[in-house]
C-alpha cells in the first residue's frame, strides 16, 4: 500500500508539473483560469477561419494536449484544424488547465466491483457531416475504467438509430472488458446494468 500511495503522488505531481510546463511554454501561465474546456455553445467547423500564423506551434500544443487527455476525462476532445479559431479554442482549453490541473483520475479502494455503463449520443452534432457521436463510460467499483466519445461513421437518421449504434459500441466494450476481468477471477460479472436515456 504505501509503494501505491507513493506511486500516485509522484504521478499526480508530474502531471502537475507537466501541466505548469505547458502553461508557461505557451504563455498561459499569467491568464486568469476558467471553469469550462470550451466555451460554452462553441461549435468549431473544419477550415472555417484564418489559417494559424504557425501551425507547427498549434501541432506542438495539440500533441500535449493529446498525451493529457489520457488521465483527464475532461479533455477527451480533440482541436484538428489549424486555425484561428482551432487556436483560441486550445489556448482556452490552457486557461482551463491553470485552474483545473491538480484534477485526475481517482480508484477508490471500494469492495465492490460491479461493472456499471452510462452511454449517450449527441444526435447529428457534428456541424460539418451531421454525424453523432457516441459515446460511453464503464465504471469499476465506481471508477472510471474505459470511455468513448467518437463520431460514427454512417449519419443516423433517427435518435433511435444512434442510440442503437452507441449502445451497441457500449457492449461490445463490456463483453471485452468482462472476459478480462474474469481472467483475473474478478466476480460478481454476470449482469451488468446499462444506462442509456432514451
Amino acid at each position: 500500500m504505501p509503494l501505491m500511495r507513493e506511486l500516485k503522488q509522484n504521478f499526480g505531481e508530474k502531471l502537475h508539473g507537466f501541466i505548469h510546463d505547458l502553461l508557461i511554454e505557451f504563455c498561459s501561465d499569467l491568464s486568469s483560469p476558467v471553469v469550462c474546456p470550451l466555451e460554452l455553445h462553441e461549435k468549431l467547423k473544419a477550415n472555417i477561419g484564418d489559417r494559424s500564423p504557425s501551425p507547427e506551434l498549434y501541432r506542438s500544443l495539440i500533441g500535449k494536449l493529446n498525451f493529457i487527455k489520457h488521465i483527464r476525462i475532461d479533455l477527451s476532445f480533440s482541436l484538428q484544424h489549424p486555425c484561428v479559431p482551432h487556436m483560441k479554442a486550445a489556448l482556452h482549453l490552457l486557461r482551463y488547465l491553470k485552474g483545473t490541473s491538480n484534477l485526475r483520475l481517482f480508484f477508490n479502494s471500494s469492495s465492490d466491483f460491479s461493472l456499471q455503463v452510462y452511454c449517450d449520443n449527441d444526435l447529428g452534432s457534428s456541424p460539418d457531416s451531421r454525424r453523432s457521436v457516441t459515446s460511453f463510460c464503464i465504471m469499476l467499483g465506481g471508477s472510471l475504467v474505459s470511455w468513448k466519445s467518437k463520431k460514427q461513421r454512417v449519419v443516423s437518421l433517427s435518435s433511435a438509430e444512434a442510440e442503437y449504434k452507441s449502445l451497441r459500441k457500449a457492449v461490445a466494450e463490456i463483453s471485452w472488458l468482462s472476459r478480462l476481468l474474469s481472467d483475473f477471477r474478478f466476480t460478481n460479472l454476470s449482469s451488468i446494468p446499462v444506462y442509456c436515456d432514451n
